[in-house]
């Protein structure tokens, strides 16, 4: 294998860093949130800076701190939005391999109505209206996230299909 970064796009609530973290083990490469590394950085909340900063001003931030941490041997959970601003899915095409983890609305929108507070887009609506919120941000995003060099279903990865998605990775690189 090259060790090209790996980087993980998707919805919010689809697995990315919870699965993420098992799949870099798998191989052997360092698992970072880019979310995280964000709020490390600035020191805030995504949710803060998405209120003091504005969307436009985190998504040049992103961008930013993405390029410096893709680096071989890594593989970067990537916020829901993150291939869709600053040509970001060209960089991350170019830089290394992308995974989409794909998952339904519906299943999402279970997963997610439990964590609304550490999600900006979402925080302040109800069951009914994370789903339509949803809906929406996939029918901007899904031309993104359909550029990845793998898609896999996100609520289906057991310990033997993240092994199988560990060996589709690698044979990328060949």
């Amino acid at each position: 294998m090259n060790n090209r970064p790996v980087f993980i796009i998707g919805m919010m609530g689809s697995g990315k860093s919870t699965k993420g973290k098992k799949l870099a083990k798998l191989l052997d490469y360092q698992f970072i949130d880019l979310d995280l590394e964000i709020e490390k950085q600035v020191g805030t909340s995504i949710t803060e800076i998405f209120k003091t900063k504005e969307e436009h001003n985190f998504r040049a931030l992103e961008t930013q701190i993405l390029k410096e941490l893709s680096k071989p041997n890594t593989l970067i959970s990537c916020g829901g939005g993150t291939p869709c601003f600053n040509n970001n899915i060209e960089m991350l095409k170019k830089t290394g391999h992308v995974v989409y983890f794909k998952a339904s609305n519906e299943a999402l929108v279970l997963r997610l109505i439990n964590a609304k507070a550490t999600r900006p887009l979402i925080q302040n609506l109800n069951s009914d209206e994370v789903l339509v919120k949803l809906n929406t941000l996939l029918s901007e995003r899904v031309m993104f996230y359909d550029q990845a060099d793998l898609i896999v279903e996100a609520l289906n990865l057991s310990p033997i299909r993240l092994k199988e998605l560990t060996e589709s990775i690698k044979s990328l690189s060949n």
